[in-house]
């Protein structure tokens, strides 16, 4: 595969907690990210790049060649959909992003949901330090995609998480694009959608209702009702068969369905951010 899709085991789709910032908020403010390095990427900036920040096991975070807006993206758990503003070098730079979390900031063992949602905080703490970035909130109406059971119900194959132990990194992650297909081990469907939104033209939400994780795959598809280029593959992806099936086709393989819609969607607009000083 030439594109490496990995999404974060707690990226979902949607808003939760995290998105409100601490501006707005009258939470104490959480543990640091200290020993933080944040270096622009000039070697490669058409080179791969995961989908959002990776964390690890005592509190560790790390981004290769990312654009800022996915930072962003990944600290608030937001879809880049719902994501607006920014001066142009949020899209176009690309850094490679190195932190850890104060001493004892994260239990020991591997990473849970409340864990990892500690570390995006304390990104986002990050992000407001060293790139003063300063966000808001609104509702505007858009264009998207929810993803639904279909008719005959859910074909999906139930996960055993008991196997994703033992810092398997394939556990949590998809990998793969449409001329490939997708291949994900352990995934929630809200991170189904999500990657379904890094591909096709418009947000995808789930309103499956189906909770747990699945082993899921998806076979090829056609990039015809898509963007033919979007920032997430930038050519890597090998190009698919064009007389191959729709996206709409495939997932249907899952006994799942995309229905378009319009629907009232609370997005981050982007006041102010400032190129950090690299260290």
């Amino acid at each position: 595969m030439n594109l490496s899709t990995r999404v974060a085991l707690s990226i979902a789709v949607g808003f939760a907690a995290t998105t409100q910032t601490r501006a707005q908020s009258n939470t104490a403010l959480p543990p640091k990210l200290e020993v933080a390095s944040i270096k622009r990427n000039t070697s490669d900036l058409r080179g791969p790049f995961s989908i959002g920040l990776s964390f690890f096991e005592g509190g560790r975070v790390t981004g290769k060649n990312q654009p800022l807006w996915e930072v962003i993206r990944s600290a608030y758990r937001i879809d880049r959909f719902r994501l607006f503003g920014g001066p142009d070098w949020v899209e176009s730079e690309r850094y490679n992003i190195e932190a850890n979390a104060e001493a004892n900031a994260i239990p020991p063992g591997p990473l849970d949901r409340a864990s990892v949602r500690q570390l995006q905080l304390m990104m986002q703490r990050l992000l407001e330090d060293r790139f003063k970035l300063k966000m808001h909130r609104e509702i505007r109406e858009l264009p998207v995609y929810e993803l639904v059971v279909a008719k005959d119900g859910a074909k999906l194959r139930k996960a055993d998480d008991q196997a994703c132990t033992g810092g398997d990194t394939s556990c949590h992650n998809f990998g793969g694009g449409p001329a490939s297909g997708l291949n994900g081990k352990s995934v929630e469907i809200s991170t189904v959608a999500q990657v379904l939104t890094a591909f096709l033209e418009r947000g995808v939400i789930d309103r499956t209702g189906l909770e747990g994780t699945f082993d899921i795959h998806l076979p090829p598809w056609s990039r015809g009702s898509e963007a033919a280029t979007r920032a997430v593959d930038e050519g890597r992806e090998p190009a698919p068969d064009p007389n191959g099936p729709s996206i709409f086709t495939v997932i249907r393989e899952l006994g799942l369905r995309l229905e378009s819609r319009k629907a009232p969607v609370e997005v981050l607009v982007i006041d102010y951010a400032e190129k950090p000083s690299e260290n």
